[in-house]
């Protein structure tokens, strides 16, 4: 527990020393509180059409009205409330993402590097392979032939995602595998599992963690770039990615239509990125100044 606690103060400590990494998490902690109760932050309904109050312009652009914020879209929307109701949707893909994908890679990974031998000739080739494909191609081709939904993108992006997780998770097992304990623990009569368990999967996990971070912002991107393109959540379900595919019909009439959605979803990647580069900084001692 006292190491725990001292490992707990280090990290709150290198985060205190990187004002950047503060407001980032603060940042995401406001993206978390839209997703779990949008409620707090606006009372409308993301879909509900109101064709009276349509293309209203900001409120601060003088011409908006007290009601509406953002303003609204063609449709009388409300650009506030369909953003805000649109987190969930980026967060759940990013999160849900982040488990499936890094939970295969994970086993994929300790399974290729602790045995080796065929095993590892055969996922490296597959990873391989995969990697090989555009990751957007990949996705697009598999969403052309499934049901739309958040379910079926959750299942596309794990399937195009895990194998980056599979070679991290790789390369760490093949370094660790050769240490002196790992030997002196199968000497003793350690098996592969208690070996796994015990030595192996702790040590991969702040990796695993890192590049996780450091994935949820390219996923999220991914999510809202197949929205734009039609083959994300289908309507009337907002998304970021789908304000932007709306709004990019509009540019000169409404600009607002697509820059505060992407603006929204740049700011929100940005402070995942800084975030994971920070964890990658703290967690790897190779790259600390």
């Amino acid at each position: 527990m006292r190491v725990q606690a001292r490992g707990l103060r280090s990290f709150a400590k290198a985060m205190a020393r990187r004002p950047t990494v503060v407001m980032s998490s603060l940042i995401l902690v406001f993206y978390v509180a839209m997703a779990l109760v949008p409620g707090l932050f606006t009372q409308l309904s993301p879909t509900t059409q109101d064709l009276r109050n349509a293309w209203l312009p900001p409120v601060w652009t003088g011409e908006g009205s007290p009601g509406h914020l953002l303003g609204t879209d063609n449709l009388g929307r409300d650009v506030l409330s369909r953003i805000v109701h649109g987190t969930p949707a980026a967060l759940l893909v990013a999160v849900a993402t982040f488990v499936g994908a890094g939970s295969v890679g994970l086993v994929m990974g300790l399974l290729s590097g602790f045995y080796g031998g065929k095993i590892d000739d055969f996922l490296t080739f597959w990873i391989n392979i995969q990697l090989a494909f555009p990751f957007l191609l990949i996705a697009i081709v598999l969403l052309m032939f499934l049901p739309p939904g958040i379910g079926t993108i959750i299942m596309v992006i794990i399937f195009t995602t895990w194998v980056v997780y599979a070679r991290v998770v790789r390369a760490v097992v093949l370094r660790i595998r050769e240490l002196t304990y790992i030997e002196a623990a199968r000497a003793l009569g350690a098996s592969d599992f208690w070996l796994l368990v015990k030595h192996v999967v702790p040590n991969v996990l702040a990796p695993l963690l890192t590049i996780g971070t450091l994935q949820m912002g390219r996923v999220v991107i991914l999510e809202a770039s197949l929205s734009f393109l039609g083959l994300g959540v289908p309507p009337p379900t907002p998304t970021w990615g789908g304000m932007l595919s709306d709004g990019r019909r509009y540019m000169l009439a409404a600009p607002w239509l697509a820059t505060i959605p992407g603006l929204v979803l740049m700011l929100f990647v940005l402070s995942i990125n800084i975030l994971g580069d920070f964890l990658r900084d703290h967690f790897d001692p190779k790259l600390r100044i």
